[in-house]
This record gives structure tokens, C-alpha cells and sequence, in this order.
């Protein structure tokens, strides 16, 4: 377990990876829910990666945990968890209308925050096309409800069965649902597409939001890099990254970053490992332009295509980004046929750092 502690004068947030299970996986568990129990900290969402039947094997506390099962061809693996925390504030669970959580809203003196997880329409056999819709407009409902709208949404993911299928049309409708609710115009947030099997329906969704109480926030889209421009340029609505400015704090959000070139054309077809090479070098040059190095990184997930490339290259991608960055690498398809990993990443500095 690996825990990374950010401090502020109201609240302390942590950040909690689990990505080498010495023990068992309940034990594993059990260590990580006491560290949060005994130091009164607040669950405020997760992420799961592996076999389904974790799922209901982890006995969770009341906190969304979108699990994803992207192993394929290894039917007992789990990759890791990731566990985000506060302790200093109090926070509100929000509900489904099953009554199971799906998020977490809190609140500083500067900013207002919601973060959602596990997303889904549990009525399977609906169209793909159709659940995407539907959780589009859930979304909506969701933050309506806190008096957010869709444009104070940051980042984003989505994981979707059989992403290849039908990725230029869900981008179609993720594009179409962003014009109407004035997404486009106002900010593009960062976001993840990629390959996966919820325990429940097509596709899941997870979102972080914020809004402002006080003129003191600064949301700034990172559009493009030396290596990579805009994916709005072809045809995918999100951004680079997004770097959030506060009074104490700044933090950057890396989209999902492949083998991309500046011309949106998948580069290195065929070569896993020339693939980690550009995706690692366009998200450097990302930190670098937000001031920032890997050192930064309090969160990072890796896809790997085909599980013999993951087994082969996590030591080579480490050297590349250090051993010490906190990342889950996991088995899944990317939305596109011939990308073969794809990075993200969270990354933070102090305003006198």
C-alpha cells in the first residue's frame, strides 16, 4: 500500500494505492480500511481493477467503488486498487434511487466538490447507444440536484464494453450532449476512454466536479503539447489535461495519453514498447509545461492491450516514469485496434513549491 498525503489548511486529502498483494486480498483490504478507520479518514470514492468477483468479495464501506474487470485472459488476477480520502471535512453521501452510494459531496470555504463513481444503467440488454445516453442524462440529474451543471465537470471516465465497436459513436454522443449543455464552450474536461467490463451493464462512468464559492479558482484546459494536439481535432470531446489553480494548491489531471501523433494518427502500430516511449514523452512534456516532473504524481493507471505486453514491460515503463510513482498497470483494451497502452495521471504542487 502506498499512501500519499496532501496537506492544506482545512483538510488533509489521501491518496491510496494498493497494487502488490503480498498478503491476501481480504487482508489487503482489511489493513487498507483500518488505516482509514483508525486515522478518521473519509472515503470518498475508488477505483477496482481485476477479476468481477472481487467485486462483492471486498466488503467496502459506503463509498462508490467503480470495479472493472479488464484481465481477459487472466481469470483469478487483480491489479490494484486505488482509495481517495479526506479527513477534516464533512461529507454527504449521494444516493441511486436503489439507494446504493453513488458518490460523495464536500465542501471547503473556497470550492465545492462532488465526485461520482460507478456510474451505470443496471437494465442490461438496452443498446450501448442508449445506456450511454441515459447515463449523460443521470450525470445531469445528479449535479442539478447539488445546483452543478455539466459544465463544472473536470474530469472523467468511461469504460465501456467493446470500446473499438462503438467508440466514434459514443463519441458522437458524449460530443452532442457537451454542445447542448454549453460543455464545449465553457471547459473540456480531461477524460479516459478505454476497454471494460463492469459487474454491472455496458458501460461505467466516474466524474470528479467542482465549483466555485470564491474568485480565488483558476480551471484551465491543457489543449495540446510539442507531440500531440487537441483531440477535439479529431472527433474526440476531450482534453489534454486540465490543471486546476486554488489558493494553496495546483493540480493537474492528464487525460488518457496513447501513441497519438499531432495529426491524430495512432503512431508505432505494432511496437508496445515504442508506444509506452511516445505516450510517457507526450505526458512529460504535459508536466513540464505545467511546471511539474513525475515526482508530482499522486495518482497514475497504465492499459496494457495484450496481457503478455504488460508482463514484459512494467519494469521498462517504471524506468521511464520512476519506481516510486503510485500506479496500477492492468490488462484492457484501448479504444483503438492498433493502440497498445495508453497512461493517466493526477499530479499536484504547493503554490510555494
Amino acid at each position: 500500500m502506498k499512501t500519499i498525503e496532501i496537506k492544506t489548511k482545512e483538510f488533509n486529502e489521501y491518496h491510496i494505492t494498493i497494487n502488490n498483494f503480498e498478503k491476501d486480498i481480504d487482508q489487503s483490504i482489511d489493513m487498507t480500511l483500518d488505516f482509514l478507520s483508525n486515522n478518521n479518514i473519509s472515503a470518498i470514492y475508488a477505483f477496482g481493477f481485476g477479476n468481477g468477483k472481487y467485486y462483492n468479495l471486498i466488503n467496502l464501506p459506503d463509498f462508490p467503488l467503480t470495479w472493472i474487470d479488464g484481465t481477459y485472459n487472466k481469470s483469478d488476477t487483480i491489479y490494484g486498487i486505488y482509495i481517495f480520502g479526506i479527513k477534516g471535512l464533512e461529507i454527504s453521501k449521494i444516493r441511486d434511487t436503489d439507494n446504493s452510494v453513488i458518490g460523495t459531496y464536500f465542501e471547503s470555504d473556497d470550492i465545492r466538490y462532488i465526485y461520482l463513481g460507478d456510474l451505470l444503467i443496471k437494465e442490461t440488454g438496452k443498446p450501448k447507444s442508449e445506456q450511454a445516453t441515459m447515463i449523460f442524462n443521470n450525470i445531469k440529474e445528479i449535479l442539478a440536484e447539488y445546483d452543478f451543471e455539466m459544465k463544472d465537470i473536470v474530469r472523467t471516465w468511461f469504460y465501456n464494453s467493446d470500446i473499438v465497436d462503438w467508440y466514434d459513436e459514443f463519441n458522437k454522443i458524449r460530443t452532442s450532449f457537451y454542445l447542448e449543455n454549453k460543455v464545449i464552450s465553457n471547459l473540456v474536461p480531461a477524460s479516459t476512454g478505454i476497454d471494460g467490463i463492469s459487474h454491472q451493464g455496458d458501460i461505467v462512468a466516474s466524474l470528479v466536479a467542482i465549483k466555485q464559492k470564491l474568485p480565488k479558482l483558476k480551471i484551465n484546459e491543457v489543449k495540446d503539447s510539442k507531440l500531440q494536439n487537441s483531440a477535439t481535432e479529431y472527433g474526440s470531446t476531450f482534453s489534454r489535461a486540465v490543471i486546476i489553480k486554488g489558493s494553496e494548491l495546483i493540480k493537474l489531471t492528464v487525460s488518457g495519453t496513447a501513441s497519438i501523433n499531432k495529426k491524430g494518427e495512432t503512431i508505432h502500430i505494432g511496437d508496445t514498447r515504442k508506444q509506452i516511449d511516445h505516450t510517457i514523452n507526450s505526458i512529460t512534456e504535459i508536466l513540464t509545461q505545467c511546471s511539474m516532473d513525475y515526482s508530482n504524481v499522486y495518482r497514475a493507471f497504465a492499459y496494457f492491450k495484450n496481457p503478455e505486453d504488460l508482463d514484459k514491460n512494467i519494469e521498462y515503463m517504471n524506468k521511464k516514469i520512476g519506481n516510486d510513482i503510485p500506479i496500477i498497470p492492468m490488462n484492457s483494451k484501448i479504444c483503438r485496434d492498433d493502440l497498445l497502452f495508453e497512461m493517466e495521471l493526477d499530479a499536484f504542487k504547493k503554490l510555494e513549491d
